[in-house]
């Protein structure tokens, strides 16, 4: 992505870490921002939250101890780590609550997280979040612990009521308007966030079919259908109408539309169903008026699950033909799978409603993994999943890293930092060699020195620089498998919820964006290997024997706690046995 800076591009490195915060929130909440790098779907206080609740379903038989198990492992590893209750609790009594848990019974276990959670409640835990980011952003050499509280602090702001897109917005008014940056625009920007509720009118561009319902609409949601003098500001198709409701009472505009949205839309899914109609729709954009304000235009549809990336269409075309002309030629047999896969995935995207898109993504993954053993088909789905994942994490960030230098950097400063790497090979290898072999030391603090307006990407960059060994980048790979596996368990969790019971979590969006990631990961693996040129793949079955390969190759080469040398970085790039996934240039 290309970050965004003030107006004043000359940044004192007092206010790096001000930048860094900046930044990072900004990249956390772009829609076009790789899995790895967006806003975190649960803290500390959201996974007491979750855990309180899951142990009430255990309690009342609605499901198995193991779910609240699992729960419990994350929760207490979050809580150990966790920078904001280390420096505002202390780590006397995280060390003292952990203690308690080996002793204690199921129920006072329960009972402690219960307390717990309540403990950090009425915007506690916020407020540390607060004082934690202020500290470490005054400390430009702290950026690990920064990090570490802005993980924390955005999903609690959003679970406390304010809306992503709004934070958004906030961020690029509060630090990228200015023309310089410093502790102000910290503070200005903290502000904004006072927990106050106003109060909003907003207007929708609807069906003319509503005003058939005017009646009951007005009676049964205080919706209103009369110009009260603002309807000339919003633009309308000729076949819709306004309305407005009055009043609605949230923390930002943006908010109050998706609050106006859903009481909209719970009487016309009860006409569409009792009527099978399906004659009514909302414009995009809705106004949204605050007293005597300027109206702000924000979404106003059900929202879908953001492509992950625009592409050129050209590029599209291309590799689409490339890919089906492959999977005639080599797997023909396994077109059907992958077609259905493919087919779930695209409905996902294109239905204005997460639950269902969150289950057809879900089973798009399942048509992938189907269950040949007696397993569960979880298990299964973890089983195939987790290794591409893990094996894909590494390439991931190289590659981000790689379009982050060509988004910020000068033609001329990136031509030049990758000039200096000598060996012959693609970017992802050039790359590769250039974070991590000490001959290219020099030329990384060249690079390191370019970017002194991108702390972000420079911090990433260091991270890389300062691993001596397999060891180090082992830790980093091994943190987020750990991760990506309470993911998918949170994930199955909810599909189960949303089939058993109609229940869909409030953070629904961002766990599906999740999801998206891995399915399209997942896909990309089973399709690209079955069309392949160089090694004719036959069968799904093929693919998963050379994962399995794969990734034991993978994890033998980072369980020797070696010195990074070229044959070790081309088994990371390519732990393939045949290299089933490079381009002609890795081999050089």
């Amino acid at each position: 992505m290309k970050y965004s800076l003030p107006k004043n591009k000359i940044i004192d490195f007092q206010n790096d870490g001000i930048l860094y915060f900046a930044q990072r929130l900004e990249e956390m909440l772009f829609d076009y921002s790789i899995d790895l790098y967006r806003m975190p779907l649960l803290n500390t206080h959201s996974l007491m939250q979750e855990y309180c609740g899951m142990a009430n379903k255990v309690n009342a038989g609605e499901v198995t101890d193991f779910q609240r198990n699992i729960i419990f492992d994350e929760l207490i590893e979050s809580f150990k780590n966790d920078i904001v209750i280390k420096e505002c609790w202390g780590l006397d009594n995280i060390d003292r609550v952990c203690k308690s848990f080996g002793s204690s019974s199921q129920q006072i276990k329960d009972h402690t997280i219960s307390y717990l959670y309540s403990t950090l409640n009425n915007h506690r835990y916020y407020s540390w979040c607060v004082k934690t980011i202020k500290k470490y952003s005054s400390q430009p050499k702290q950026k690990k612990k920064l990090e570490s509280a802005i993980r924390c602090f955005l999903p609690e702001l959003i679970s406390l009521g304010y809306d992503a897109d709004y934070i958004y917005n906030k961020v690029k008014h509060c630090f990228f308007g200015k023309e310089i940056l410093d502790m102000n625009c910290m503070d200005n920007f903290f502000n904004v966030f006072d927990f106050k509720m106003h109060k909003y009118n907003v207007y929708f561009s609807v069906s003319a079919i509503a005003s058939q319902f005017k009646d009951i609409l007005e009676k049964r949601l205080l919706l209103n259908f009369n110009d009260d003098g603002n309807f000339i500001r919003l633009k309308k198709d000729n076949n819709k109408i306004i309305v407005y409701f009055k009043n609605i009472k949230a923390f930002c505009p943006n908010a109050a539309a998706k609050l106006a949205y859903s009481r909209l839309d719970l009487f016309f899914s009860f006409y569409m169903f009792v009527g099978n109609k399906r004659f009514f729709s909302v414009q995009k954009k809705a106004m949204i008026i605050e007293e005597e304000n300027n109206p702000i235009f924000v979404d106003a549809q059900k929202v879908f699950y953001k492509i992950i990336e625009e592409l050129d269409s050209e590029k599209i075309g291309v590799t689409s033909d490339e890919l089906i002309r492959g999977l005639l030629v080599n797997a023909q047999s396994e077109y059907d799978i992958l077609s259905k896969s493919i087919e779930l995935h695209n409905t996902a995207l294109v239905i204005p409603d997460l639950k269902s898109g969150f289950l057809n993504l879900w089973a798009s993954i399942e048509v992938l993994c189907p269950n040949r053993n007696s397993g569960s088909k979880f298990d299964a789905v973890l089983g195939n999943v987790l290794p591409i994942l893990k094996k894909d994490y590494l390439i991931s960030i190289i590659l981000d890293i790689e379009k982050n230098l060509e988004d910020n950097l000068s033609k001329t400063d990136f031509d030049k930092v990758l000039s200096g790497v000598s060996e012959i090979g693609c970017n992802k290898k050039k790359i590769h060699y250039l974070l991590f072999l000490d001959k290219y030391k020099e030329l990384r603090r060249t690079m390191i020195d370019l970017l002194v307006n991108y702390p972000v990407l420079r911090t990433r960059i260091i991270m890389f620089n300062d691993m001596k060994s397999t060891k180090d980048l082992r830790e980093l790979i091994d943190s987020y498998t750990k991760r990506i596996t309470w993911h998918l368990h949170r994930m199955y969790r909810t599909r189960n919820s949303i089939i058993h019971s109609g229940e869909i979590p409030t953070n629904i969006k961002y766990l599906g964006e999740h999801l998206h990631s891995y399915v399209d990961s997942t896909l990309t693996e089973f399709i690209v290997k079955l069309s392949g040129d160089s090694i004719p793949f036959k069968s799904v079955d093929d693919i998963k024997i050379d994962i399995k390969f794969a990734i034991s190759n993978f994890e033998n080469m980072l369980q020797k706690d070696i010195h990074f040398d070229e044959a070790v970085l081309n088994t990371l790039i390519h732990p393939e046995i045949g290299y089933t996934m490079h381009c002609e240039s890795h081999i050089g």
